[in-house]
């Protein structure tokens, strides 16, 4: 399974240093758009033909409308066991990369939810907002 974060900046770096502090996961890329030592799309069509054919891959992206989530779907569009999550938070990220493997359907939509429950305005929570 192979893991990839890809980004506008370099959030994705952020993702992928965090995740490894607090996981052991083999297989983690990130991807860091638009960047002066960056050449996206390019980096990303390589990292992608790196892998063996037929191999899971998991993206995580951070804007549903943004280039970074086009052009990857371009990229790797109708292939099999490739899955694009785009709008991601990082408890998102960790438990999808926890599972181990390639989640479900009803999986995926259940991680999204509890991904979603993650986001709260906490001064409205204690009532101080």
């Amino acid at each position: 399974m192979q893991y990839i974060i890809a980004t506008h900046g370099r959030l994705a770096l952020g993702y992928v240093d965090t995740i490894r502090l607090v996981t052991q996961v083999e297989g983690l890329h990130a991807v860091c758009a638009y960047m002066e030592d960056s050449e996206f799309p390019e980096d990303m069509e390589r990292l992608l033909n790196s892998f063996a054919p037929g191999e899971p891959v998991i993206v995580f992206t951070d804007l549903l409308g943004g280039s970074v989530t086009q052009k990857i779907m371009e990229l790797w569009a109708g292939r099999e066991q490739f899955q694009v999550f785009a709008g991601v938070n990082l408890p998102f990220v960790i438990e999808t990369i926890l599972s181990g493997s390639m989640p479900s359907r009803e999986g995926m939509e259940d991680m999204l939810e509890r991904s979603r429950e993650q986001m709260v305005w906490v001064n409205g929570l204690l009532g101080c907002g």
